[in-house]
């Protein structure tokens, strides 16, 4: 080991003005890796934080700290260098046919003969399948190394190739420039190889990296550009701005603040450019007769590069990186938070963080550079906003973070039973919303103080489901477990019924016209009535077999109406014997049919879980459908809300969703990711639901009302031990029964 301290030569840089100038204050460093040795060919940032060069002419592999202190190690012949897998420096000993293995914490160096003799390895790169990968450049072929020593070619590259450096490309394959045949390989894990022949002739490609945008990056030397490939294999070419003086672009690197650097082999310059191929102005180098050219980018996001003549390490200041940031909605408010990002070298001046309503940019907010947080208030509740959070230090800004978007003035409530799968959820006659608890077997409600009170079912692992406010003020609810009716009075006693019908797995239910409770028979296929004093009185069997009938509701035309998910249809019963069924298809193909309501404007309107549309059917039967955008994201329940909206809950899309009469569709994201929203009810101006994954429920405001859930707002209102039950409590929980078929 030598050990050396370096000298630093630094150079301010003057902004050119013809050029989108970035940096104010940016400056080149050059570091000295020893007295009089020239030739360092490679560079990569070790685990250890410090980078590391490879100098095949001094047969030495140098470490040099972020302070430029350089200790060197013997090794034979490095050129290029890598990290692997196994946290071991890798190198390309390009005299001797092999590949090198130095272990930092011993520095020991392990060899191996690639097999192919005069095979000049050279450049080198971990892969994304856990071995070491490089290129022999004599021989056109691409090479593969385990980290026990294990060697594989693959003779893949255009003859005469002189191919150089090999990197990772954001799909996961190997990329090279083949530098004398002009082409850029791409090459898989399993050695197939796929050439694209860049427009310009000679072009001479060299350097290569991954780039930000998905795509690979390269110089062409004797073109005097800079190259986009797509992984497709589209290419694009960007003019140098000093092409006309023969630069020779040659290293390349994708640097933290969003752009691309690259530095010039006689340009005596170092550059950026956007992905979009705008230059900064130059950072020139001090040394008057240096050779930069392979680049890595540091661990505080500084991009280094070598200067094979004179022998130096140097780096060049960035803007900063990208941070990592959340955000929690409040009421009116939110809190952003964010990491501190890499700071390219130079530190953090400032934050800023622009709050975005859709894609209008509706206010700025600057924060420290310390800061990690920022309250951001004025906003309105019962909308949807998102942020991007943007660091700047002396250099410029890099890229922004976007949150993801956040309903303002939604709030949620851990349920005293934590995981208790709560599922569907309807607005109580006595001002509270009620829902059921699947896994913790109990009937919830909700309490005037932002409590949950939960009332266990009495039988045992009944999996409660579907609920209803009855005509009689109490609350009726399926248990699809133990085929039966549950009653809940307000204070929270339950009486049950059983189903005649065995393994009916009853589901939905609702209150009809006729004084009764109707309610769907999924595993019988059947619709059943049941009084208010808990005698079954009719189960009649719908014409379509199988037709997995989930939620019914009732309509204005003296008739109960219900959705057949497997059936694909929505269903009609008339409230009087003999209980006619007439059931309508709907246009799109297996839309899965789930939750269906009675809107404002007299027709049913149902959510279709499996075609990502809302329907809306007439009580003739015709049948309209609205598109939701995004994706897939399995809509379940409807109901109708406070401002005479349609609203439902998004399992898949995490978000509630709401539809206009005329039509007019968009979602407001849960604050809990991947909660499962499930039930909703409409009640105090708000808009409940249940989280079913999560264990909440949740509240927001419905058309920007001013009236907060938590406290809530209840018609009636009262402290949380004016009703039944014991809130908070939290009684034992049996499993619910393996040969249950749980809903879909």
């Amino acid at each position: 080991m030598r050990a050396f301290a370096s000298g630093v030569a630094v150079l301010g840089v003057a902004l050119l003005g013809a050029l989108q100038p970035i940096p104010a204050l940016a400056a080149v460093t050059e570091f000295p890796l020893q007295s009089n040795a020239v030739g360092p060919n490679g560079l990569t940032l070790g685990p250890d934080g410090n980078i590391w060069v490879a100098e095949s002419d001094a047969n030495m592999l140098a470490s040099v700290t972020p302070a430029g202190v350089v200790t060197a190690y013997d090794a034979p012949n490095p050129y290029g260098v890598a990290v692997g897998p196994d946290g071991n420096l890798w190198f390309t000993d390009l005299q001797d046919s092999s590949i090198g293995r130095f272990n930092i914490s011993t520095s020991v160096v392990t060899t191996f003969a690639t097999g192919t003799p005069n095979a000049n390895p050279i450049g080198i790169t971990a892969g994304p399948d856990g071995n070491l990968w490089f290129v022999e450049q004599a021989t056109d072929k691409v090479g593969r190394i385990t980290t026990a020593g294990s060697i594989t070619e693959f003779a893949v590259l255009s003859t005469g190739s002189q191919s150089e450096p090999i990197t990772v490309g954001p799909d996961g394959n190997l990329w090279i420039p083949e530098r004398q045949v002009d082409k850029i390989a791409k090459v898989t894990t399993s050695g197939v190889a796929t050439e694209y022949t860049l427009p310009t002739a000679p072009a001479r490609p060299r350097g290569i990296t991954a780039g930000p945008d998905g795509n690979v990056w390269f110089t062409e030397s004797l073109g005097d550009k800079v190259g986009r490939i797509t992984p497709s294999g589209t290419i694009t070419e960007f003019i140098v701005p000093n092409a006309a003086g023969k630069p020779h672009p040659r290293g390349i690197a994708a640097g933290v603040d969003g752009r691309i650097w690259f530095a010039e082999d006689d340009g005596r310059a170092v550059y950026s450019l956007t992905t979009s191929g705008t230059f900064s102005a130059a950072y020139p180098i001090a040394s008057a007769s240096c050779t930069p050219f392979q680049m890595t980018v540091a661990a505080d996001g500084s991009v280094w590069f070598i200067e094979n003549i004179p022998g130096n390490v140097a780096k060049v200041e960035t803007g900063p990186g990208a941070s990592t940031a959340t955000v929690a909605p409040g009421k009116g408010s939110a809190t952003v938070t964010w990491t501190a990002p890499l700071n390219g070298g130079t530190p953090i001046t400032g934050f800023t963080i622009d709050t975005y309503k859709g894609t209008t940019l509706v206010a700025t907010t600057n924060a420290a550079a310390n800061a990690l947080s920022a309250s951001i208030g004025g906003l309105a509740n019962g909308t949807v906003y998102s942020f991007k959070v943007t660091a700047a230090n002396a250099i410029g800004t890099g890229p922004p973070t976007t949150t993801r978007r956040i309903t303002v003035g939604m709030v949620e409530l851990s349920l005293p039973s934590g995981a208790s799968s709560p599922y569907y959820m309807t607005a109580g006659d006595d001002g509270r919303v009620w829902f059921t608890e699947a896994d913790s077997n109990n009937l919830a409600a909700s309490l005037p103080c932002g409590l949950v009170v939960e009332y266990p079912v009495p039988t045992a692992s009944s999996f409660p489901y579907g609920i209803s406010s009855g005509p009689d003020h109490n609350l009726r609810f399926t248990e699809l477990a133990a085929n039966q009716i549950g009653r809940g009075s307000v204070n929270g006693s339950i009486a049950e019924f059983a189903i005649p019908t065995p393994s009916s797995l009853p589901e939905g239910i609702a209150a009809g016209a006729d004084g009764a409770i109707w309610f769907t028979e999924r595993g019988a296929n059947q619709i059943g009535r049941i009084t208010t004093a808990g005698s079954v009185t009719n189960e009649i069997a719908i014409p379509t077999a199988s037709s997995y009938a989930e939620f019914i509701a009732a309509g204005p035309d003296n008739a109960m109406w219900f959705t057949e998910r497997d059936a694909n249809q929505i269903g009609r019963i008339s409230l009087s014997s003999p209980f006619t069924i007439t059931e309508f298809a709907i246009t799109t193909s297996s839309s899965g049919p789930q939750g269906i309501v009675l809107g404002p404007d007299g027709a049913l309107w149902f959510t279709e879980s499996e075609a990502a549309k809302v329907g809306r059917i007439t009580t003739s039967g015709v049948i309209t459908e609205f598109a939701i955008p995004g994706g897939l994201p399995l809509a379940r329940a409807i109901t109708v809300g406070p401002d005479g909206a349609l609203w439902f809950t998004e399992d898949n899309g995490n978000a509630l969703g709401r539809v206009t009469i005329a039509g007019g569709v968009s979602d407001f994201p849960v604050t809990t990711q991947a909660a499962a929203p499930r039930g909703v009810a409409s009640l105090g101006g708000q808009v409940w639901f249940t989280e079913n994954l999560a264990g909440k429920i949740g509240a927001m405001p419905a058309g920007g009302s001013a009236t907060m859930p938590f406290p809530l707002f209840h018609p009636r209102a009262g402290v949380c031990q004016s009703v039944g039950g014991s809130p908070q409590a939290r009684p034992s929980v049996s499993p619910v029964p393996a040969q249950t078929p749980r809903p879909r």
